[in-house]
């Protein structure tokens, strides 16, 4: 049985198939859920966040978001590859 607090919005068919991790470390928050990573306020899929190119990461946050993804890229992807999160690329039918 799911309880949604507060202001959280579902979308379509959207389930959750495992547990979510919930990371905090000095720099932001890391949320990983089934096929998705949020660091701070960027939400992408972990295809997209394994794939991202140095340039794209600054133009999310600038310097400080590339020294904190080359910092945290390996253990995170790793975590979320041990935990048997979904690195597929995301189609939409």
């Amino acid at each position: 049985k799911a309880l949604v607090y507060d202001k959280a919005l579902v979308y379509g068919d959207a389930r959750a198939t495992t547990h979510t991790i919930f990371i905090q470390t000095k720099t932001w928050d890391v949320t990983l859920s089934d096929q998705h990573m949020k660091i701070s306020c960027k939400a992408h899929t972990f295809y997209e966040w394994e794939n991202f190119t140095d340039k794209e990461i600054i133009a999310m946050g600038g310097r400080r978001a590339l020294d904190f993804w080359r910092e945290h890229k390996a253990p995170l992807l790793g975590l979320a590859r041990a935990t048997g999160r979904n690195f597929e690329v995301e189609t939409r039918d």
